[in-house]
């Protein structure tokens, strides 16, 4: 082959043009790949930094909240809780656990007293523990009380119990409907009545008391009252430890009250 037709050898100074380019082309390449790498980088951080603070400003949020939590539980602990409950004693229940010195009676009313008192002189010999009504069907006598009991650590100082009462026939007694609907037939202040303290649990070993039983009705069968009635509407007492004023209002409408009066009634006596 001619000397003329042979392809020309790229010379070195296009050589390393030619390298130049493609160190270039390579270079700007790897620039722009770090760039958007680095972006993204960037971007994902700011992302996580923002998750972090965001994670620390709840942790922040929920320690806050966790310290009144426990602040709240250690001011409940230490506070005064009281509760209030009814019970329904027959007459011979409630005649026996006063002889005996069972139960730790606080009586509003000094004339209610005296009548349940020459009534439990006749259930504690076993009479008229029981009455017979115009139907034949036989009433069980009944005792309705209030049962008041502190179980906080801290003593309720300057009781007193708001209550409503009523006049029945301290012999026959009289109608008045199920106990635990009469408020609406009640108007005006109900009387304040003062029940001292009661203490907390830990002072029982004292000797001093955290619960009392106060006796509110004479109730033949679920209906008939004899003497003198009362009726609980608000306990208001005072907390010195937390330094303030509680009150409670007691709920006359218990079901439970009701159906214990309801088995009162005995049902037709068999001839």
């Amino acid at each position: 082959m001619p000397e003329s037709d042979k392809p020309a050898t790229p010379s070195l100074d296009e050589r390393l043009k030619s390298l130049g380019l493609v160190l270039g082309l390579i270079s700007t390449g790897l620039g722009v790949f770090v760039a958007i790498k680095t972006n993204f980088i960037a971007t994902v951080t700011s992302e996580i930094d923002t998750q972090v603070k965001e994670a620390r400003n709840r942790s922040t949020l929920l320690e806050a909240e966790l310290r009144q939590l426990e602040l709240k539980n250690k001011a409940f602990e230490n506070s005064v809780r009281l509760v209030a409950e009814w019970q329904v004693l027959t007459a011979n229940d409630f005649a026996r656990g006063m002889d005996e010195g069972l139960l730790n009676l606080v009586w509003l009313d000094d004339q209610q007293e005296q009548q349940m008192r020459d009534a439990a002189k006749a259930w504690k010999a076993h009479y008229h523990l029981m009455s017979r009504a115009a139907d034949q069907s036989l009433l069980l006598r009944q005792v309705v009380c209030l049962r008041l009991m502190n179980v906080g650590n801290t003593p309720a100082t300057e009781l007193r119990l708001l209550a409503h009462q009523r006049d029945f026939d301290a012999q026959r007694g009289g109608q008045g409907g199920l106990y635990s609907a009469m408020t609406a037939s009640f108007q005006g202040e109900p009387k304040p009545h003062g029940l001292g303290q009661l203490m907390e649990p830990a002072q029982q070993s004292q000797r001093l008391s955290n619960e009392i039983l106060i006796p509110v009705a004479h109730v033949v069968g679920s209906q008939r009252y004899v003497g003198r009635l009362i009726l609980p509407v608000r306990l208001l007492w005072k907390d010195p430890r937390q330094q303030r004023e509680g009150q409670m209002e007691i709920r006359i409408d218990d079901p439970r009250l009701a159906n214990k009066l309801r088995s009162g009634d005995l049902g037709q006596t068999s001839k």
